[in-house]
């Protein structure tokens, strides 16, 4: 994809077209595809870890940090190759050469180089880190956080690029994304509240309370029985507000307290009706 944007690129002048404009787009879906697989790659180690016995159930985010690096040295120089080929009739040899020229002898070049390698490093054990620990869904709704957040930090005012001002626009950008990542986490608490909330369920064979039905917060559901005396998880879905754990374990309980109180009426009346068969026995 690369490759392609700089041919684009090349081709139009730099200019921001809608070819540029569908170009990143499908870029975006590589991107996602990346956090997917890297996603699949820790919950298949912890699975394997798992069936064998291992200590560590969890994959070494610094280990894969590592070798993803190792490989991006190893494709970094043919794809740059590739890249300037596509953008110029020079000599790419030779431009590479000059590149590295800049780098060591232009005052403040190297440390930013250092500076940039540092945060990059970082950033990427960051991500590594939110794709084990969380998804990768999450991983790619928080890419979404790197504009606005760029342009935020444009008004600092740094060393050769200077400071710079943002538009309402991208103030507003920046709340909604935040808003967005936000309850993205809390409806992904929930669920694993809801999932473990079936699994106690399932584990107590509990068939008076119904079942979750989790597709996506809010979005919730659980079953109707179709009789009163029916398995619930059995029954009608229907869309309810107030299916959530809390609602779930204050149903149960309210339930287990129905319960109990018709067995404490039950014993009551069972009571009374041996003290009626009780008095017509002593008085004969």
């Amino acid at each position: 994809m690369t490759i392609v944007s700089a041919v684009f690129s090349s081709a139009s002048g730099g200019s921001s077209g809608a070819a540029m404009s569908v170009l990143c787009l499908m870029s975006t879906f590589f991107q996602a595809l990346a956090q997917v697989i890297r996603e699949a790659m820790f919950r298949d180690y912890s699975q394997y870890a798992e069936k064998h016995g291992y200590k560590n159930k969890k994959l070494n985010v610094f280990a894969v940090g590592s070798s993803n690096n190792t490989f991006g040295i190893i494709w970094v120089f043919p794809v740059s190759i590739l890249i300037e080929l596509s953008r110029t009739s020079d000599n790419v040899l030779d431009v590479m050469g000059e590149g590295f020229q800049t780098l060591l002898h232009a005052q403040g070049a190297m440390p930013a180089f250092v500076v940039f390698m540092v945060i990059n490093v970082c950033f990427n054990i960051t991500v590594f880190l939110l794709v084990c620990y969380g998804s990768s869904l999450l991983t790619f709704v928080c890419f979404k956080l790197s504009v606005p957040i760029s342009a935020f930090m444009s008004l600092i005012s740094w060393p050769l690029i200077g400071a710079d001002t943002i538009t309402w626009f991208e103030w507003v950008c920046l709340v909604v994304i935040l808003a967005g990542v936000i309850i993205f986490r809390h409806g992904n608490g929930i669920r694993d509240k809801l999932e473990a909330e079936n699994e106690r369920l399932d584990e107590t064979h509990n068939k008076t309370i119904p079942k979750a039905i989790i597709c996506f917060w809010p979005i919730f559901r659980h079953r109707k029985p179709a009789r009163e005396d029916d398995d619930p998880n059995k029954g009608v879905a229907i869309n309810t507000a107030w299916c959530s754990p809390s609602f779930l374990s204050h149903k149960g309980s309210k339930i287990a307290s129905e319960t109990e109180s018709q067995m404490t009426d039950v014993e009551s009346e069972g009571k009374t009706f041996e003290a009626q068969l009780d008095d017509p026995v002593r008085e004969s």
